[in-house]
């Protein structure tokens, strides 16, 4: 398994990146989050590792994790 973290912005992935750790997707994915929203803090973000979507979206532009089966 692994887990893609996308950037989506206006209906549209604008970046992909695939972990083997779950760890390493939510570190990167928060970096991500971070970057687009300047008033965000690590310790705001609560990734959850589970069958449902795990999204965070400001200033339009949504960070997602999923999982995925390889």
């Amino acid at each position: 398994m692994v887990y893609l973290v996308m950037t989506i912005q206006h209906n549209r992935v604008t970046s992909v990146k695939a972990f083997e750790r779950w760890f390493d997707a939510t570190m990167y994915a928060d970096t991500v989050a971070i970057s687009i929203n300047r008033g965000v803090s690590k310790e705001m973000l609560d990734w959850e590792n589970s069958e449902y979507r795990n999204a965070y979206e400001s200033n339009g532009v949504a960070v997602m994790i999923e999982r995925c089966e390889v």
